[in-house]
């Protein structure tokens, strides 16, 4: 699964590289039950090509219609992301399938803890830790 990760998203060291994801990336919006995430096998082709066809398409389902090209496209193993949440919250995650007009990858991530501060960073610094910046796509 793929996570879209705006710059301000970004953790960066004092130069300003980007050395991965802050764990509010991680976090829910308001008023959303579920994380989204886009579901990278959906789309067929090689890596490269299903991530260029998810790149597309989680910036059409944006207002602006792009991704700025500072951001990143954090990549989670499915298994990693149940095992981290299942060993840090003895909690269980479910993964739904939630296509849109715009993106039909978009699928949401339910009952990760929001509250868990350790979890959190957990999930940005391991499990969410490949990311490809939006503009090398």
């Amino acid at each position: 699964m793929v996570r879209h990760v705006p710059f301000a998203k970004t953790r960066r060291d004092s130069n300003g590289k980007i050395l991965g994801v802050l764990p509010t990336a991680i976090e829910r919006r308001d008023g959303e039950d579920y994380l989204s995430v886009s579901h990278l096998q959906h789309f067929s082709g090689d890596a490269d090509e299903q991530l260029k066809q998810v790149k597309s398409a989680i910036a059409a389902g944006k207002q602006t219609g792009s991704l700025g090209t500072n951001g990143l496209l954090a990549k989670a193993n499915v298994g990693q992301l149940k095992e981290a949440v299942q060993q840090k919250a003895s909690s269980k995650i479910r993964i739904a399938y939630l296509p849109t007009k715009k993106d039909p990858s978009h699928s949401g991530v339910y009952e990760i803890p929001q509250d868990d501060a350790e979890l959190m960073a957990e999930l940005a610094d391991d499990v969410f830790a490949e990311t490809v910046l939006v503009g090398n796509i």
